[in-house]
């Protein structure tokens, strides 16, 4: 999926960075040409979200198993004949070419930015293994030792009490739950906010009979603290953001 400027400079450049990337020196792989494309031919220029455009393209593309068709084309840029010998446009909407026996549809995604900024990714199908190869490869939660701790963060007491008994039946309502992978999820892809509090535990049962005993301290009366705070002295102020206008006094 390239950007696919339109230009009789940019296309060119565009391809040759193509060939060389994917067919290092000029040795061309088994099978049909690099089929290349661009959603610019069919919605026309999207500005800050063309590279978006791209990629949703590209998933659909990949997950419907077809290679949408450039449209209005007539001919070719004379710079990107002796490329043809390694790519190809996809003219009309067709289907995905088989990949090889084992391997996921794959997609490249490309796209310029202002100022001679590049953006690209690399985009492939997901097959999930079937539920008994992962049962077979995964050991049951029960048995997996927790290698990192739970970590739970809220913004006060009430809120952080609250979230410890939700977590809390989650995990001993759901026994096939990778213990680990809740724990990578809640340090990784969670806001830390300002109190929060750590479990650990060798097994599930340990684990939930620590964060049982924290939900009987928020029952006392008045409510035990659970939580420690995070350090919000002031630091010293940086720089987030200068606006320069067109940038010239810079």
């Amino acid at each position: 999926e390239a950007h696919g400027t339109g230009t009789p400079a940019g296309d060119p450049i565009e391809a040759n960075g193509i060939r060389d990337a994917f067919f290092a020196e000029n040795v061309k792989r088994e099978g049909q040409n690099l089929l290349v494309g661009s959603v610019k031919t069919a919605m026309g220029h999207t500005e800050g979200t063309a590279g978006l455009a791209g990629l949703i393209k590209t998933a659909n593309a990949i997950k419907l198993g077809v290679t949408p068709g450039n449209l209005l084309f007539q001919s070719y840029n004379p710079k990107i004949l002796p490329l043809l010998d390694h790519l190809a446009l996809a003219t009309e909407t067709q289907a995905w070419p088989a990949p090889p026996p084992g391997q996921p549809r794959r997609a490249s995604v490309n796209c310029f930015g202002f100022g001679g900024t590049n953006a690209h990714a690399i985009v492939e199908s997901y097959h999930p293994a079937p539920a008994l190869a992962r049962k077979q490869l995964m050991p049951a939660s029960t048995q997996a030792p927790l290698a990192i701790p739970l970590v739970l963060s809220a913004n006060n007491e009430a809120s952080l009490a609250a979230m410890v008994s939700k977590y809390h039946d989650f995990i001993q309502g759901n026994e096939q739950i990778n213990l680990n992978d809740l724990a990578w999820t809640l340090q990784n892809r969670r806001s830390e906010l300002a109190l929060k509090v750590t479990f650990a535990g060798p097994t599930r049962e340990a684990l939930l009979a620590s964060m049982a005993a924290v939900i009987e301290k928020t029952k006392q009366s008045p409510p035990a603290a659970i939580g420690k705070r995070r350090d919000n002295r002031s630091k010293e102020a940086r720089i987030l953001g200068v606006f320069t206008g067109q940038g010239a006094q810079w």
